[in-house]
């Protein structure tokens, strides 16, 4: 049993449990990045005075345990939401229910948000359960598609 679950904002001093729960996820996931997430990343889009994600962590007795990866987005027809990144749990962690708690957390943190939201690989069994666990429902009509920067307005890739 857990004696002690503290939910904060990340800080410098979390940037590798950070990239490892990444590594792992990815692992995971069956996710091959093309960039790997890297400490001077984070300290650029994560702990900047204009951050453009953030990362919570649930803390046990002190150590890290768990975190959420997040950022927000927008849909037209429903407003603003939580998209989720990467959620991980350390193995000495796991089955203690800090995913939900971190899920809940997010909710109590940003209530007028329209939902939380998330992409998962097929492959990703344990992903696809934590999903469903939080009530979220699986949009099959729609496929998610990404088009790195370096390709031209043009839709051809620029040299």
């Amino acid at each position: 049993m857990m004696a002690s679950v503290v939910i904060r904002p990340a800080r410098l001093g979390d940037i590798s449990f950070i990239l490892h729960g990444n590594v792992v996820v990815d692992e995971k996931s069956h996710y091959q990045a093309p960039d790997q997430l890297s400490a001077d990343r984070l300290k650029r889009d994560v702990f900047s005075e204009n951050p453009r994600a953030y990362i919570d962590i649930a803390e046990v007795d002190g150590e890290a345990a768990a975190l959420v990866f997040y950022s927000f987005c927008y849909y037209a027809s429903e407003g603003e939401g939580v998209w989720i990144t990467n959620l991980y749990v350390d193995p000495f962690a796991r089955k203690a229910g800090l995913g939900l708690m971190l899920v809940e957390h997010l909710k109590k943190k940003y209530p007028k948000c329209s939902g939380i939201y998330g992409a998962v690989a097929d492959k990703n069994k344990l992903a696809r359960h934590f999903f469903s666990k939080i009530g979220a429902i699986r949009y099959e009509e729609f496929v998610i598609y990404g088009a790195p920067n370096d390709w031209g307005a043009d839709g051809k890739e620029n040299a």
